[in-house]
């Protein structure tokens, strides 16, 4: 019986695979870096991004590689492996998610938040109005005189 969905994959392929990422991700840098070039005409979004935001995304791209790098070192080419969602995510081996995608999640854990901040007050207020009437009907009950 195998336990939940694993992908297998030759020590050689999974190099390759992960040699293959760290370049895209360097690619993705190196897009980065010309289009920030004076004497260029802006082609891509990161044109119109402030500044500290580029930097913060080539600094990411270049973290990813260097962490697909230090993996891709450790695979040992004669082995077979077998991963799970959880590894396929750490070592960057799944399709991106296309921009639209990552859009509609952004949105929609925007509305769960607001949505959850909302239910929370509400929570807050009914607690405290429930806590408010606990505390009177323990008043009221100590007051009453005994049931026979």
């Amino acid at each position: 019986m195998i336990d939940g969905l694993k992908l297998t994959f030759t020590g050689d392929e999974l190099r390759r695979l992960l040699h293959e990422r760290a370049e895209t991700h360097r690619a993705a840098v190196a897009r980065i870096k010309l289009e920030q070039r004076a004497d260029r005409e802006p082609t891509i979004d990161c044109a119109l991004l402030p500044e500290h935001i580029v930097e913060e995304l080539v600094d990411r791209h270049e973290w990813r590689s260097e962490i697909i790098d230090f993996i891709r070192t450790h695979i040992d080419t004669a082995e077979t492996y077998r991963l799970g969602s959880d590894d396929l995510e750490f070592a960057d081996l799944l399709p991106e998610t296309p921009d639209s995608f990552e859009e509609d999640e952004y949105d929609s854990q925007s509305r769960l938040a607001f949505q959850v901040g909302r239910i929370a007050t509400a929570l807050s207020g009914l607690r405290h109005g429930v806590f408010r009437m606990s505390l009177v009907d323990a008043e009221s009950a100590a007051d009453a005189p005994d049931a026979p």
